[in-house]
């Protein structure tokens, strides 16, 4: 599925540098002219691909603690899904037809007049 983010921008666009095209013709221009500008090029990439290093680093990590995060609750969901159907359990009938027996604090029940 493509988006936005996939789509070609202003940096794809060819410029002077990459199509090796110059204003200076090429028995009038230096070497030194041109190893100047290649190694000025070579150092802003690198310093590019060294930012885009880091926003991915950034970006990996962020992914594993939405990872980590993501198990924890798939973790306790399954806990909560566990206690209930225990408590579904002990509600249901056992196999002599008789309801089990509940818990002293379930069965007692206080019971207080109303005087309207």
């Amino acid at each position: 599925m493509k988006d936005s983010t996939n789509l070609k921008g202003i940096k794809a666009l060819k410029t002077m540098r990459s199509t090796r095209k110059r204003s200076i013709t090429k028995v009038k221009r230096s070497t030194f002219l041109d190893l100047y500008v290649l190694d000025k090029e070579q150092e802003r990439l690198l310093k590019e691909d060294h930012r885009l290093n880091m926003g991915k680093l950034a970006i990996a990590q962020r992914i594993e603690e939405i990872e980590a995060k993501m198990n924890e609750l798939k973790d306790q969901e399954r806990e909560l899904e566990k206690e209930n159907i225990d408590k579904y359990r002990k509600n249901i009938i056992n196999s002599e037809g008789n309801y089990p027996q509940k818990d002293e604090a379930e069965k007692e029940w206080k019971k207080m007049p109303l005087h309207y």
